[in-house]
C-alpha cells in the first residue's frame, strides 16, 4: 500500500484487556486491533449468508430512516439520537422514562459506559434506565450476546470512550455477515451506532461522508436450512470521520413502518458503498489506494425483542 497513515493506538491496546459493559467476551485476543488500519478490517460473513432477493429502498424520513442529530452541516453536529427521538419518541423510553445518550444527556461527550478504567470489567447496571445503549443492549435481552468477538456489537458501548479498536467493529464495503446466537420472536425496530473512520491526514479536523448503507435479515425457509434475506438500503446517511471517536450516530428503522416482520429472524449482514467523500478517499481496502475509508461499527440493536 502507497503512505497508509499509521492510526494511533494508546499502549493498553497491547494488554490482554478483560470484559467492558458487562459482557464475558469483548474480543478474540487482540483480533482486529493492529496499528495499521487496513489491517483491523472485519469482512467474515457466516455460512449462508447471500446477497438478498428482496431489497426495499428506505427514505430518510419519520416512515423510512433516521439519523444522528439530523443535521450534517458539520462534522460536529453528527452525532446521537436527536433525529429518532424527535420521529420515535416511544423507541427512547424505559417503563415511560426518556432515556438519553449518555449520563449527562443527548450530548457527544458524556458518559454511555460506567467507570473510567479502560481495559476493566465494570457494572453498567447503574445506567440502566437512563442510558440508551445500557438500557436496550442486546445482552440484556439474550445472555448468548455476551459471548464471542461480536460481542461488543452487543455490550451498549455506543461510543470509543478511550477503548479504539476493541471498541468498534471496522467494515469496507464488503461489510460483514453473522448469524445471532438466538432466533428473534419479536422486536419493534432495528438500530445501529456508527461514524465514518479513515487514515486521512486530516485528524482532528474531520469531514462528512456519505454512505449508502444496506441491512439485511435472514431467516430459515420451509425446508429449515436455506436462509433467505430481506435487505433495505438507507440512501446517503451522513457521518463524520476523523473529527472525534466519540461522535457517533444512531441510525435506524421501524420494522413496522418498513412492513417487516421480524420474528424468525437469525441473522443479519451489513455493508455499505461510499457516495461522496470531500477527500476522495477509497471504500475498498484492498484497491492499494493511497487513503480509505471505513465504517465503525460500535453497537447494534433490536431494542425491546425477545429471543428464543
Amino acid at each position: 500500500m502507497n503512505n497508509k497513515r499509521i492510526w494511533t493506538v494508546l499502549p493498553f491496546l497491547l494488554l490482554s484487556l478483560v470484559s467492558c459493559a458487562d459482557t464475558d467476551e469483548l474480543y478474540d485476543g487482540d483480533a482486529y486491533a493492529t496499528q495499521d488500519m487496513l489491517q483491523n478490517r472485519y469482512h467474515h460473513w457466516d455460512d449462508g449468508l447471500v446477497e438478498p432477493g428482496e431489497r426495499r429502498v428506505l427514505a430518510h424520513a419519520e416512515n423510512g430512516f433516521f439519523y444522528g442529530s439530523g443535521d450534517s452541516s458539520s462534522p460536529s453536529r453528527c452525532f446521537g439520537l436527536a433525529e429518532g427521538k424527535a420521529w420515535h419518541p416511544d423507541f427512547f423510553r424505559e417503563n415511560g422514562k426518556e432515556l438519553f445518550w449518555t449520563e449527562q444527556g443527548d450530548t457527544a461527550f458524556g458518559s454511555d459506559i460506567a467507570g473510567g478504567n479502560v481495559g476493566k470489567w465494570v457494572d453498567n447496571s447503574s445506567l440502566i434506565g437512563t442510558v440508551y445503549g445500557q438500557t436496550k443492549k442486546m445482552s440484556r435481552y439474550s445472555k448468548a450476546f455476551s459471548k464471542g468477538y461480536l460481542s461488543k456489537l452487543y455490550n451498549g458501548q455506543v461510543k470509543c470512550d478511550g477503548w479504539s479498536s476493541y471498541s468498534m467493529v471496522l467494515l469496507d464495503k464488503e461489510g460483514y455477515g453473522t448469524l445471532f446466537p438466538s432466533e428473534m420472536q419479536s422486536g419493534s425496530y432495528f438500530a445501529f451506532s456508527a461514524r465514518g473512520a479513515s487514515d486521512t491526514p486530516d485528524s482532528g479536523k474531520g469531514r462528512v461522508l456519505s454512505m449508502d448503507i444496506q441491512v439485511t435479515f435472514y431467516k430459515y425457509a420451509a425446508d429449515g436450512t436455506t436462509l433467505n434475506g430481506t435487505g433495505f438500503l438507507l440512501p446517503e446517511v451522513k457521518l463524520q470521520a476523523n473529527f472525534s471517536s466519540d461522535y457517533t450516530s444512531l441510525v435506524g428503522f421501524s420494522f413496522q413502518e418498513v412492513n417487516y416482520d421480524p420474528a424468525g429472524t437469525v441473522g443479519m449482514s451489513m455493508t455499505y458503498q461510499l457516495k461522496n467523500d470531500p477527500l476522495g478517499a477509497s471504500d475498498d481496502f484492498s484497491d492499494g489506494a493511497q487513503y480509505h475509508v471505513g465504517l465503525s461499527l460500535l453497537e447494534v440493536f433490536f431494542p425491546d425483542s425477545t429471543w428464543n
